[in-house]
C-alpha cells in the first residue's frame, strides 16, 4: 500500500500547487495598450496636460488652447477635481477629453496590486461622482509602471496606459525657457507631449509651442483622435470623433469580467 498511497499524495500535492499558481498569477493584461506616442504616418501631435495642482494656472493654458483652437488632453488628478470641480466641469463642457491621473499622484510601480487598483479606481469614481466624463486611457504618474499596473488598470475599465515621447520638463529646476522650448518641441509625426498644469513657466511657453509646431506644418489632436479612439473634442476641432460616454465606463470587477453601467 506504501506505492500507491505515496502516489496519491503526490498527485494530490502536484494539483494543489498547480491551483496556487492559478490564483497567484495575473490575468492576462494584454487588452491594456501601452502608448508612447501615436502613428508616425501623419504630421500631428497631441499636446497633454497633467496635474492641475494650480488653477489659476491651468485657466491661463484653456484661454490659450481656446484662443488658439489647439485641442489637448487633459490628466487631472482626481483630489484637485473633488476640490476644483467647477473648473473640470468647464473643461469637460468645451470638449476637451480628461483621463485618470490617480487619485492623489503615488508612484503606481511603488505599490501593491491591490493598492494600484484602489488609486485608479478612486480617481475614475472620484471624477463620476462630480459629473465630469472620463475617457478610458491612464497616465501613470512619472510615467512609472509595472506588470500589476497593467492588471489594475483592464481591472478598472481603463484600455490604453499612456506614456508620452516628448516633455517640456516643466517640473525640473534646471534649465531656462528657451531650453524647455526646445526639448517641448523635438516632437515628430505622431508625438505625445508632456506638460503641467502647474508651473508658471508652462504658461509663459504654451503659446510659443503652439507657434512653433505650426510653423512646422503640424496639426493638434487629442490623444484619442490620435488613437483612433472615439471621445469628445472642441467644438473647433475638424472632424470630430463620436463621444465617448461617461456610461461606458465599466464598475469594478475582477479582471473586467462584469460590465455595469454607471
Amino acid at each position: 500500500m506504501t506505492g500507491p498511497v505515496s502516489m496519491r499524495r503526490f498527485f494530490v500535492l502536484l494539483v494543489g500547487l498547480l491551483l496556487l499558481a492559478a490564483v497567484a498569477t495575473p490575468v492576462d493584461a494584454a487588452a491594456v495598450r501601452i502608448v508612447r506616442h501615436g502613428p508616425r504616418t501623419d504630421n500631428l501631435i497631441a499636446l497633454t496636460i497633467d496635474d492641475g495642482w494650480k488653477t489659476a494656472n491651468c485657466r491661463a493654458m484653456l484661454q490659450v488652447l481656446e484662443r488658439e483652437h489647439v485641442p489637448a488632453t487633459w490628466f487631472p488628478i482626481a483630489m484637485y477635481v473633488k476640490s476644483r470641480s467647477s473648473f473640470w466641469k468647464e473643461v469637460a463642457r468645451l470638449g476637451y477629453p480628461i483621463a485618470n491621473h490617480t487619485y492623489d499622484h503615488k508612484t503606481l510601480s511603488k505599490l501593491s496590486y491591490q493598492a494600484q487598483l484602489d488609486e485608479i479606481v478612486r480617481a475614475r469614481d472620484t471624477m463620476a461622482a462630480a459629473g465630469i466624463p472620463m475617457v478610458p486611457i491612464l497616465r501613470p504618474p512619472a510615467g512609472a509602471w509595472n506588470d500589476d499596473t497593467l492588471v489594475a488598470a483592464e481591472a478598472a475599465g481603463y484600455t490604453h496606459l499612456l506614456i508620452w515621447d516628448t516633455t517640456v520638463a516643466d517640473t525640473s529646476r534646471h534649465g531656462t525657457d528657451a531650453s524647455h522650448l526646445r526639448q517641448a518641441t523635438r516632437g515628430r509625426p505622431g508625438s505625445i507631449v508632456l506638460m503641467h498644469c502647474g508651473p508658471d513657466m508652462t504658461v509663459r511657453l504654451l503659446p510659443q509651442i503652439i507657434a512653433n509646431y505650426r510653423a512646422r506644418g503640424y496639426q493638434f489632436v487629442t490623444v484619442p483622435q490620435l488613437l483612433d479612439l472615439p471621445g469628445p473634442v472642441p467644438r473647433f476641432t475638424p472632424n470630430p470623433v463620436d463621444p465617448l460616454p461617461l456610461t461606458t465606463m465599466p464598475l469594478f470587477c475582477p479582471h473586467s469580467l462584469l460590465n455595469i453601467p454607471l
